[in-house]
């Protein structure tokens, strides 16, 4: 079964939507591969590969590289031309526009906490 982008209601709008919705891109151009090949070629584990795909974890900007550089081979991308080329000299390489989604993806708010009440932790914790 092929990994599928997030539904909005899975992965509302915002940063960490905007950054999976770029990494994602990357990996339909690339054809979909498998995660076991990409976890193979880019020593990141399958898990993290898959949870980067749907929103569910933010790794260090390394693996997130290594896994984005495997993306583009596969696709015939190089990953630092100008994502936006008609901008010129303005427009970020493809590797630069992901880390900068990426770096406000990190700095984004989380959901609001769980009320105390339904927290499974003791309250002076």
């Amino acid at each position: 079964m092929n990994l599928r982008m997030p539904s909005e209601d899975e992965l509302p709008p915002g940063a960490t939507r905007a950054f999976v919705e770029e990494l994602f891109t990357y990996f339909k151009e690339g054809e979909r591969p498998r995660l076991q090949d990409v976890a193979n070629q880019t020593q990141v584990s399958r898990e993290t590969v898959r949870r980067l795909l749907r929103g569910q974890t933010f790794s260090r900007w390394e693996t997130i590289n290594r896994v984005f550089e495997d993306f583009c081979k596969r696709a015939g991308i190089n990953p630092d031309e100008r994502r936006y080329p008609q901008w010129g000299e303005a427009s970020p390489s493809r590797r630069q526009y992901l880390k900068n989604l990426w770096n406000k993806a990190v700095d984004e708010p989380l959901p609001d906490a769980i009320p105390e009440e339904d927290s499974a932790l003791p309250p002076d914790w």
